[in-house]
């Protein structure tokens, strides 16, 4: 998944391009808002069904425990599929609630986002990508990526050379989300009946499941983390929305997909450091589990060097290409600003991985849901409205300087713990 993220990342520099210069930098602002309101939407319902699968379907499937199997898959296709309905209403209510904090008075994106809610169902597929990870079938997400950038691409392209306005690109989004939903669909049904030797009966998805001890505990938490971890970025958006003009809000979101690139690529490794961190960690080899830190923090420090050298130097350049139109003055600023945060988050990757194979999730949510709820967003409105775009990044920079610090602590007792030979 991280590589199919990468892919997207760097597409990004040819879709957004052909985006901007057909709609303009303040259509594309108001493009960003719709797509983080409506991905908010949706990733503050969602239950992450596809955890719950991987936690409690796993044992069923290796003993090849038929009946059990088709119970917890169908809890988990009925889960997401009322989380999905739940989250559509529950935009509905938001639009009726906070429209006017988060939209202003464009009425257009109000009925736009009324649409496109209806498309919340449809979003969310992690029943499928926690079955495809359970029958370790993870190179299909790379095609099924590229497929989904590829969409995108070419909708943005025919936009581009046609001339079309905001929503057409708005209904790229919205059909690039629902071919990635069907394509999911397709191969976790044909996963399904083909692969794991256990015949899916639909009957099963309407008949009541057999209660399982815990797992409405686990998918609870589960469902917290994930809203923690990957809906902070959408809350960010509207937040700052509201506070600056649809013009500022684009040139933001542009700035920070370009050093955002870079940290894909940390996001790679970490992905690859897990499993060797855990081997490490059973095998009690701590002297070697030292050194690969080391040799990690040492990958991460070229990078940022990489990353600031990018955006001194070619920062403006890239950021006009994008925009299609000259960046504004002082956006080398910016681009340093966000450059120094995503530094510090590539910093806290192996810190986080080292805190999960040492069993401290719990710490790791404290510590993200502290800093974002009590400090980071009254930082983000203060900075925001003091200083426009610009106090938005230094308070992102601030709020993954905090978490780092936090991360630190507890590694340094953890690394202290550990017996100093192998």
């Amino acid at each position: 998944m991280t590589i199919g993220r990468v892919i997207n990342a760097l597409c990004s520099f040819i879709f957004i391009p052909w985006t901007t210069a057909s709609i303009g930098i303040t259509h594309f602002g108001q493009l960003v808002l719709l797509i983080a309101f409506i991905s908010s939407s949706a990733k503050i319902t969602s239950l992450q069904a596809g955890q719950t699968l991987i936690q409690y379907g796993s044992a069923p499937f290796h003993r090849q425990d038929e009946h059990n199997f088709r119970q917890i898959l169908a809890f988990c296709i009925r889960l997401e599929c009322i989380s999905g309905i739940i989250g559509m209403f529950a935009g509905w209510l938001g639009i009726m609630f906070f429209g006017k904090f988060v939209f202003k008075e464009q009425l257009e994106l109000y009925s736009l986002a009324y649409y496109c809610l209806i498309l919340i169902p449809f979003t969310n597929a992690t029943w499928q990508i926690g079955l495809i990870q359970l029958l370790n079938k993870h190179y299909l997400f790379v095609p099924i990526q590229v497929l989904s950038t590829t969409v995108r691409t070419l909708g943005c392209f025919i936009g581009y050379e046609e001339h079309l306005s905001m929503p057409y690109f708005l209904a790229v989004w919205c059909t690039t989300q629902l071919t990635n939903f069907i394509v999911l669909t397709i191969i976790g049904i044909y996963l399904t009946r083909n692969q794991s030797n256990i015949s899916f009966l639909w009957k099963t998805l309407f008949s009541p499941s057999t209660p399982v001890k815990g797992i409405w505990h686990f998918t609870f938490f589960t469902t917290i983390n994930n809203f923690i971890f990957s809906c902070s970025g959408q809350i960010f958006t509207l937040i700052v929305s509201a506070l600056v003009s649809a013009a500022d809000l684009a040139i933001l979101s542009v700035a920070r997909q370009i050093v955002s690139a870079v940290f894909h690529l940390s996001s790679l490794m970490g992905s690859n450091l897990y499993p060797e961190l855990t081997k490490l960690r059973d095998d009690k080899n701590w002297h070697t589990l030292r050194r690969t830190l080391l040799k990690t923090f040492c990958f991460l420090g070229s990078l940022a060097i990489i990353l600031l050298l990018i955006t001194s130097i070619l920062g403006q350049y890239l950021l006009s290409f994008m925009l299609s139109h000259p960046a504004p003055a002082g956006c080398i600023t910016l681009l340093n600003i966000l450059a120094v945060a995503y530094i510090i988050a590539m910093a806290s990757i192996p810190l986080n991985l080292l805190l999960t194979i040492f069993n401290n999730l719990s710490y790791i949510t404290k510590v993200k849901s502290f800093i974002f709820v009590m400090w980071c967003i009254p930082l983000l409105l203060w900075l925001t409205h003091a200083f426009g775009i610009n106090g938005a990044a230094i308070a992102d920079a601030c709020e993954e300087f905090a978490i780092f610090l936090l991360y630190i602590y507890k590694v340094t007792r953890i690394i202290n713990s550990l017996p100093i030979h192998h």
